[in-house]
C-alpha cells in the first residue's frame, strides 16, 4: 500500500500532533475492521491514546457497542484502523455514524476511497491521520463497576436494552499523517 500518493507519510506514533481528547470527542474518528472482501466502518467519539504494557507500547483505545454492525468485524479480525478526517468530512462522518453497514454500502453512499494495508486492514486515504492497530486486549464493560456519576450519565442516555460497550486496546503498528 502506498499512501504517499495521497500525500500521507509514515510517522511514529510519538510524532502525532493531534490533541487526543479533541481527536475523538470533537473531531470524531471513523474506525474500520475486516478484510478486502468484507469490512465495515463506523464513527466513534469515545477513545484514547497512550502507552501501556511491556516496553510502553503505543496504544489506541476505542469503545464499541455490541449492537453495532462493526463490532462483529472487530471481534473476528486482529487489526483495525482509526481514521481522522479533515473538518470538511464532518457530514460524511455523521452519515457513517448514523447508518448501518447491514443496510447498505456506506462507502458507495459517501464516495470515500478505501485501501488496505499489508495486514489487510481497511484505511481511508482521505484521512488526515490514520492509525493501524493490532488488537491486544478487549473486554466488555461492567456497569457494576461504574461510579455512581457514570452510571447516572450512562443511564440518562438511550442505553436501555443496550449491552455495555466493548473496550478494545490496539497497539499502534502503523501511523500515517497528511503532509
Amino acid at each position: 500500500m502506498d499512501l504517499t500518493r495521497h500525500s500521507l507519510e509514515a510517522i511514529k506514533p510519538s510524532e502525532i500532533k493531534d490533541n487526543p481528547i479533541e481527536m475523538f470527542h470533537k473531531d470524531w474518528a471513523v474506525i474500520a475492521a475486516g478484510s478486502p472482501d468484507d469490512f465495515n466502518e463506523m464513527t466513534v467519539s469515545w477513545g484514547a491514546l497512550g502507552a501501556s504494557w511491556g516496553q510502553q507500547k503505543p496504544i489506541a483505545i476505542i469503545f464499541v457497542s455490541p449492537n453495532r454492525y462493526t463490532h462483529k468485524y472487530l471481534e473476528s479480525h486482529d487489526t483495525f484502523s482509526i481514521n481522522i478526517f479533515p473538518q470538511e468530512f464532518k457530514k460524511i462522518e455523521a452519515y457513517i455514524g448514523s447508518h448501518s453497514g447491514r443496510d447498505g454500502d456506506k462507502i458507495a453512499a459517501t464516495g470515500l476511497e478505501v485501501e488496505f494495508t499489508e495486514n489487510g486492514t481497511p484505511v481511508f486515504p482521505q484521512s488526515r491521520l490514520i492509525l493501524e492497530c493490532k488488537k491486544i486486549y478487549s473486554h466488555d464493560l461492567d456497569r457494576n463497576k461504574f461510579s455512581d456519576t457514570l452510571i447516572e450519565t450512562y443511564n440518562n442516555r438511550v442505553f436501555d436494552g443496550v449491552k455495555p460497550h466493548t473496550i478494545y486496546y490496539g497497539e499502534i503498528i502503523g501511523c500515517w499523517e497528511k503532509k
